[in-house]
């Protein structure tokens, strides 16, 4: 088990403090060195003043303005390492701020410590950037995605660990899950692939036989948030990712159908500024358009389809058009008077 940062000495903490500072491309206020450090500010004070009085390095201080429109003073190491000395292989300015911009993408999805592993791998990276490019490494992020039902994943992170591990050696893992109102039940899956939906992770890949030769049963589909545990084992696999010959509508594959819908006008310019499956045609009709595009979810595309209420209209297939109106008609019951 890790040692707790309040838990270790003066001298951890000054390497810690060192690291972070040599690492990073920006400024530290004495309140987030405090809080990386999980120590006091006089604490972080006494650490700084040390780091300052060893020969060969340079701390140089700023003041900056906060939100509150106060003045606070910043710390960061003077650079010395020359862009001769730096990796032949160089990240630009604009390559670092793509990472960062993909890194706030994701981090809604990401446990605590997977991010402060992905900030730490991002400033040790910032040291290529050179002399000559504009880089200073964001005080927060530049992104946030939308508040629409997160879930914590933090408890989930040996999960997601041995995810990645499986995926990358090929292994096939004996997955506990428990489905929602259902008891726990054991999958032995070659996992190909992680996605998200809706703010979720979900593990996609194969069932395979249990015993002897891997071979795939049929795709499956598995939210990580209701893994009870992920045990790798010794069979390997060669299995192909599921559906790589085409992008189509929804999470959950299964056999590709082609869906005809009609948008009314006030939509229109929505619908073409997204697309919906690799395949997929836009026909102006009178009052709207239809699109036409191929799914591989009648749940998900039933569900997309009543969220625009009454501008939208399935046409085609005939089975789903009945889906939707029995669909209706429930949902008619349950606001009736």
């Amino acid at each position: 088990m890790p040692q707790k940062m309040h838990e270790r000495t003066s001298s951890e903490k000054m390497l810690i403090l060192y690291s972070l500072l040599l690492s990073s491309s920006r400024q530290w206020s004495l309140t987030e060195i405090a809080e990386h450090l999980q120590c006091a500010k006089s604490t972080a004070l006494r650490l700084l003043a040390k780091i300052e009085s060893f020969e060969g390095l340079r701390l140089v201080s700023r003041t900056r303005g906060t939100a509150a429109g106060r003045p606070e003073k910043c710390y960061e190491l003077e650079k010395t390492l020359s862009d001769g000395e730096k990796s032949h292989t160089v990240v630009s300015a604009e390559e670092m701020r793509l990472l960062h911009l993909c890194r706030d993408i994701a981090l809604p999805l990401l446990p605590p410590a997977l991010q402060k592993t992905l900030a730490a791998v991002l400033r040790r990276t910032s040291v290529l950037v050179p002399t000559k490019d504009v880089w200073k490494e964001p005080q927060w992020p530049q992104l946030r995605m939308a508040m629409l039902g997160t879930i914590d994943y933090g408890r989930f992170q040996d999960i997601l660990q041995g995810l990645l591990l499986a995926m990358t050696k090929k292994q096939v893992c004996q997955i506990g899950y428990k489905a929602q109102d259902k008891p726990s039940r054991s999958y032995e899956m070659a996992v190909t692939g992680l996605c998200g939906s809706r703010q979720a992770l979900y593990a996609k890949g194969w069932l395979v036989r249990d015993k002897g030769a891997v071979e795939p049963l049929h795709p499956l589909f598995l939210a990580v948030h209701r893994m009870e545990n992920v045990v790798p084992t010794r069979r390997t696999h060669q299995l192909p990712a599921i559906n790589e010959d085409g992008q189509y509508f929804g999470l959950i594959e299964e056999k590709p159908f082609s869906v005809k819908i009609f948008f009314e006008s006030e939509l229109e310019t929505y619908i073409r500024e997204r697309r919906f499956s690799s395949e997929q045609r836009i026909e102006k009709v009178e009052g709207g358009i239809e699109l036409t595009f191929t799914a591989h979810s009648d749940m998900e595309v039933a569900a997309w389809l009543l969220g625009f209420g009454s501008k939208a209209r399935a046409i085609e297939p005939a089975w789903l058009v009945r889906h939707m109106r029995a669909e209706l008609a429930v949902m008619n019951g349950l606001y009736s008077d």
